[in-house]
């Protein structure tokens, strides 16, 4: 566990952050208290905090809001990752805000076409969901598909993102 966490309250749920020195390593969000966001952690003060993370914060609070918000600006620690997983997690990042692609897709621009099961399950090992927007993944036949977090979440996020 991290001892670099922000948990922070949004209109009606909890939320939550960490970092490394490298950047964000995990985010959670949309939590009913406190005590899931922070997963037993003390939060750390904002103030202290790296930019980026005050910063991702502030973005966040916007994008929850229904604001169109490019993410890529964020730093993001993928050491946690093996290098398939990093280079799914690095394709999705290229989503744009409101575009889905298929798993295939991502795999293809992940560099391992044919790999659509092994993409779908890196993405659900994804430790900064909306960040890298693992929910702009669907099923090739343009069902949604799962999501980590739950496929209500995933269905929340993507109308959020609808002109």
């Amino acid at each position: 566990m991290s001892d670099n966490i922000y948990v922070w309250q949004s209109a009606s749920s909890w939320n939550a952050v960490e970092w490394s020195a490298c950047g964000l390593t995990s985010l959670r969000f949309w939590l009913p208290d406190k005590s899931k966001a922070a997963r037993g952690a003390r939060s750390s003060p904002l103030d202290g905090a790296p930019s980026f993370v005050r910063n991702a914060t502030q973005l966040l609070e916007r994008y929850f809001d229904g604001a169109r918000i490019d993410f890529g600006v964020l730093p993001v620690d993928m050491s946690g990752g093996s290098n398939f997983q990093i280079a799914v997690w690095t394709a999705a990042r290229e989503i744009p805000f409101g575009n889905t692609v298929s798993y295939g897709d991502v795999a293809r621009m992940a560099g391992a076409p044919g790999a659509a099961r092994a993409a779908g399950s890196a993405l659900g090992a994804n430790p900064v969901p909306i960040i890298v927007p693992c929910h702009r993944v669907i099923r090739s036949d343009g069902s949604i598909g799962g999501f980590s977090i739950g496929v209500d979440i995933k269905t929340k996020l993507l109308d959020l993102e609808r002109p």
